[in-house]
């Protein structure tokens, strides 16, 4: 009896809030001066279109200009202007890669796809929505040993002199997509316009250091990265309730130690490979604790990958300012020069710099 007497209950309660939107409901049905029927089927109309509206709203909300991008780049795949692994099944299977949009910076677009995958775009300087795939070219009918050159010559402007053929054919080989052995026009336009981007060619230089980002596929100037969970070693700022007691309540939500042992050799391992990799020296600036992330597994990765820098990078960039303050002796945080810059050019590469990291 107690139960069907709580029913009852409920079910009125519920009824008695139901009266008053019954009642609006009613009178504005004798306002209009129409049928029951015609109501209904009003109320029923206005519903779907009200409906329709939003899915239109979500359906066509592309704040990246996703939809322009595929169009573009699918149109230069369709000429033979680009290539890569990402092209046919973005273009052929319509796969949706740029339709969760997570980031848009000035020239550049993330996507988040698949849930482990970070596709980069690389945007045109001063043209909106434009790939910069298009400005960027070898000549059409260009020779192998033409475009081995154009490369070697791009490494040396961008790592310093040295001994490039091990990286001249890692490159090589990673351009060619359809492993014939032979680039076409489209994957050699494809590879240089990569290679211009210094995080891209920096990953491609550290391809089996499994602390760098691998690289999931490209399609022009368009490549996807691993996505890492744990975008950062640990957050100071903690959101436990241990905070509101401890200062330092976010030692307690570190991985076990056996865990940290793990990320401690990769972070040693990674230090030992930036020190010299393929007769360049790496500097690594502006270490902090969101510099590195970690995946599911505890394996260290590197999330600031443009914090590596090849020493020459830094000794141009040292020796090309002006000094008028000692905040010019600066390149980061971490790496102040030794001595005034006018002096740089003069002194041993080991007294240049001066290198402190706390971490």
């Amino acid at each position: 009896m107690g139960r069907h007497f709580l029913i009852k209950e409920t079910k009125k309660k519920k009824c008695d809030l139901c009266k008053p939107c019954l009642r609006i409901w009613l009178n504005y049905q004798k306002t209009l001066g129409v049928s029951r029927k015609a109501m209904i089927a009003y109320t029923i109309f206005s519903v779907i279109l009200l409906l329709s509206f939003i899915f239109m709203i979500v359906a066509f909300y592309d704040p990246c200009s996703g939809r322009v991008i595929k169009k573009s780049l699918c149109q230069l795949y369709e000429e033979g202007v680009v290539s890569g692994k990402l092209c046919y099944p973005l273009c052929k299977e319509n796969v949706p890669i740029f339709s969760h949009c997570i980031k848009q910076q000035s020239h550049v677009k993330e996507f988040f796809w698949e849930r482990h995958l970070i596709v980069k775009v690389n945007m045109a300087p001063d043209q909106a929505n434009m790939l910069d795939t298009i400005l960027l070219e070898p000549w059409e009918g260009i020779s192998q040993e033409e475009f081995s050159m154009m490369i070697d010559k791009h490494l040396t402007e961008k790592l310093g002199p040295a001994d490039h053929t091990a990286v001249l054919k890692r490159i090589l080989t990673f351009g060619d997509f359809n492993n014939n052995g032979v680039l076409t026009y489209g994957e050699a336009r494809s590879l240089w316009s990569l290679i211009q981007h210094r995080e891209f060619l920096l990953m491609l230089l550290f391809k089996d250091n499994d602390a760098f980002p691998r690289i999931n596929g490209t399609c022009g100037s368009v490549y996807a990265i691993e996505h890492v969970p744990n975008d950062r070693l640990y957050n100071v700022k903690s959101n436990s309730w241990l905070s509101l007691f401890l200062s330092d309540a976010y030692h307690w939500q570190f991985p076990a130690w056996k865990q940290r042992a793990k990320m401690s050799i990769g972070m040693i391992e990674l230090i030992m490979d930036i020190f010299e990799k393929n007769d360049v020296n790496f500097y690594m600036c502006n270490i902090f604790p969101k510099s590195f992330g970690y995946t599911v597994t505890y394996d260290l990765k590197l999330m600031d990958v443009l914090s590596v820098v090849p020493r020459f990078h830094l000794k141009l960039e040292m020796a090309n300012r002006s000094c008028n303050d000692d905040r010019d002796y600066s390149f980061s945080l971490f790496i102040v020069t030794a001595f005034p810059v006018a002096f740089f050019n003069d002194l041993p590469v080991e007294s240049k710099f001066s290198i402190s990291a706390e971490f």
